[in-house]
């Protein structure tokens, strides 16, 4: 497991999630006094110059997106060798977790989900 990033003007709170690239670690953003999301590329990936401006460039991407169902990215950047994005963060369950306590979802709950 990657070691607890350290992101200018965020307090690490806690791991929330990890993937094949990144770890999502629980933070509280300093000036704004709010919760927030730091999604942080594995150190192994980081360590790769195109693999840490891909991973820029997708939250520089992401940034551009505004709609009620996607978190807002706040900030990107480079830290000693961390590369990470700062975002929203949403309280609540992962779809993950979802899926593996209640199995398949039925139509209508996913409809209604994805209209919200």
């Amino acid at each position: 497991m990657d070691k607890v990033p350290n992101v200018p003007g965020c307090e690490t709170r806690d791991r929330i999630g990890e993937g094949s690239a990144a770890t999502v670690w629980r933070a509280h953003q300093l000036s704004l006094a709010r919760d927030v999301a730091i999604k942080v590329l594995h150190d192994d990936l980081a360590a790769s110059e195109l693999d840490s401006k891909r991973f820029m460039e997708s939250a520089r991407l992401a940034a551009r997106l505004k709609h009620p169902n996607l978190v807002q990215i706040y900030d990107v950047g480079q830290e000693g060798v961390s590369t990470y994005f700062v975002m929203e963060y949403v309280a609540g369950a992962a779809l993950r977790h979802t899926l593996a306590t209640q199995g398949k979802l039925e139509e209508a709950k996913v409809l209604s989900i994805a209209e919200a």
